[in-house]
């Protein structure tokens, strides 16, 4: 039976992620083996724990995440907080929130790196800029 995705591949592309947890639960995203849309077999990574297919999210995502819905700070879906005494439905209201807010944070943390990394860039051009003028000034004082 030839495979759309191996499991290799799969979890190769899991690790060029870098270190990613799934947003629900923390979990580790593993190959989950599947049928793709023209049922063939292959594996897509997700979390086994949730039973969802999902890339991840950052570690630090998660952890921000669980402390923003556990604490109250921030809700992506508003609908009423369960009972805790229904766990399954409390439970699948938690996983759920916890999903939607992880991938918002790891968006977030995306982006900071992102403008992080141009400002860096822009530092380091100014400092070249300044470097080249300095130096385009000594060789015309050294030609004098």
């Amino acid at each position: 039976m030839k495979y759309s995705i191996t499991k290799k591949k799969c979890q190769e592309n899991i690790n060029k992620s870098g270190v990613v947890v799934c947003p629900g639960c923390g979990g580790k995203i593993v190959p989950i083996e599947t049928v793709d849309n023209s049922h063939n077999p292959t594996f897509w990574r997700g979390c086994k724990k949730c039973m969802m297919f999902e890339n991840g999210v950052r570690p630090e995502a998660f952890e921000i995440a669980t402390k923003m819905v556990k604490d109250n700070y921030f809700r992506v879906y508003h609908d009423k907080e369960p009972d805790k005494a229904n766990i399954d439905e409390y439970d699948y209201w938690l996983n759920c929130q916890m999903r939607g807010t992880g991938r918002i944070v790891n968006q977030v943390l995306h982006l900071f790196d992102k403008i992080k990394s141009q400002k860096e860039l822009e530092n380091l051009a100014k400092r070249l800029s300044e470097n080249h003028a300095k130096m385009k000034g000594q060789l015309n004082v050294a030609k004098s």
